[in-house]
C-alpha cells in the first residue's frame, strides 16, 4: 500500500495503530487525522491533518488518492444521558457517513471500521457472535451497529470493501481514566482503607491495546486481494471473561495491597451492561490469530508504565 488514512489518530487505540501502521509499512505515506491534539508519536511516513470529520467542507483537505482507510475516531463513552445520548449517535452517523461517501469518490477500495462490543448490549444469547445480534440497548452500540449497516450497503453496492472489527474493552498504559481498570488501580493505591466497587460478579473481556493496535494492522493483510463488494464483522477479543471481582484481586495481588474490598450488585443497574461473553472463532480463522498478552501481564505493565 502507498497511502494509509487513520482517523482518530490520537486516541488511546489510534495514537498506538499509528505507530504499529507506519512501522508495518515503512515505504507507505501515512495520514494521521486528529481533531484537538496532534498525534505524539512521529516518524518520517506520518503527516497529521486536522479535521472535523463531521464538517463535509473540511473534506477538501483530505487526498482522493489513497488504498486504505482506518476509522478509528468517534464518540466512544456509554450509558450517557439523553442529549448526550442524541449528539453521540448523531456524530458518529455523520462521520462515518461524510467518510464513506469521500472513500466511495476516491480510489480507495479498503474500508476498516472500528466497532464496539456495545452493539451486542440488547443480545441476550452468550457467547456473542457476529450472526447472532439485536437491537443494542445502548446508545454506543446503536450507534456503532448503524454505522456497521451504513458501511455494509455501501460495500454491497460494490463502492469499496469493508471489515468492522467489534473491539472489546481496551486496557493498557494510557487507558482512559474512565474504564475499569485504571479506575480499581486507583482506588486500590490510594490511602483509603476500605475500597468499594460494584456488581462483582459481572464479566468482561479484556483486551490489551497492543494486541488491537496488531489487529488493526494484520486487517490490512486479510483485505488484501478480496473480491469488490466484501463485507465482514469479526470480534476483536480474548475468548476469556473476567470476573470484576477476579480484577480487582489480581490487581490487589500485584500491587501488593492488604486493604478490604467492599461489592455492591446494586451500583451496576444500568440497562444494557451485561455479561461479555464472546466467541472469537471467526478472529481466528480470519486472521489465523488471538490476543496473546494475559490480564495480569497488562496490569503490571499499566503500573510500570509500559508503552
Amino acid at each position: 500500500m502507498k497511502k494509509i488514512i487513520i482517523t482518530g489518530s490520537s486516541g488511546f487505540i489510534g495514537s498506538l495503530v499509528l505507530k504499529f501502521i507506519s512501522r508495518a509499512y515503512l515505504k507507505a505515506e501515512i495520514i494521521a487525522l486528529y481533531n484537538r491534539n496532534k498525534p505524539k508519536f512521529e516518524s518520517g511516513n506520518i503527516s497529521s491533518v486536522q479535521i472535523n470529520l463531521c464538517n463535509k467542507d473540511e473534506y477538501i483537505k483530505l487526498p482522493k488518492d489513497f488504498d486504505a482507510i482506518i476509522h478509528l475516531a468517534g464518540d466512544k463513552k456509554t450509558f450517557l444521558k439523553r442529549k448526550e445520548s442524541l449528539n453521540q449517535f448523531n456524530d458518529n452517523i455523520t462521520m462515518t457517513d461524510l467518510l464513506a461517501k469521500h472513500v466511495n469518490n476516491s480510489s480507495c477500495n479498503t474500508f476498516i471500521f472500528s466497532s464496539s462490543v456495545y452493539v451486542y448490549s440488547g443480545t441476550k444469547t452468550l457467547p456473542f457472535s457476529e450472526d447472532n445480534i439485536t437491537i443494542p440497548d445502548e446508545t454506543l452500540g446503536t450507534s456503532k451497529l448503524a454505522c456497521e449497516t451504513l458501511l455494509k450497503t455501501y460495500a454491497l453496492n460494490n463502492c469499496f470493501n469493508c471489515l468492522c472489527l467489534r473491539l472489546f474493552t481496551a486496557y493498557g498504559p494510557g487507558s482512559p481514566n474512565d474504564q475499569f481498570i485504571p479506575i480499581a488501580i486507583d482506588r486500590i493505591t490510594k490511602k483509603d482503607n476500605i475500597v468499594k466497587f460494584g456488581n462483582p460478579d459481572i464479566l468482561r473481556d479484556f483486551v490489551y491495546v497492543d494486541n488491537i493496535a496488531n489487529c488493526v494492522a494484520l486487517s490490512l493483510d486479510v483485505m488484501k486481494n478480496k473480491k469488490l463488494g466484501f463485507f465482514d464483522v469479526v470480534n476483536v477479543a480474548t475468548g476469556v471473561s473476567t470476573k470484576i471481582r477476579d480484577v480487582v484481586d489480581l490487581i490487589v495481588s500485584v500491587v501488593g495491597s492488604n486493604k478490604k474490598i467492599i461489592y455492591d450488585n446494586k451500583l451496576l443497574s444500568k440497562k444494557g451492561d451485561s455479561d461479555h461473553v464472546v466467541n472469537i472463532d471467526k478472529l481466528k480463522s480470519m486472521f489465523g490469530w488471538v490476543p496473546d498478552v494475559k490480564l495480569k501481564t497488562g496490569i503490571e505493565n499499566i503500573l510500570k508504565g509500559i508503552n
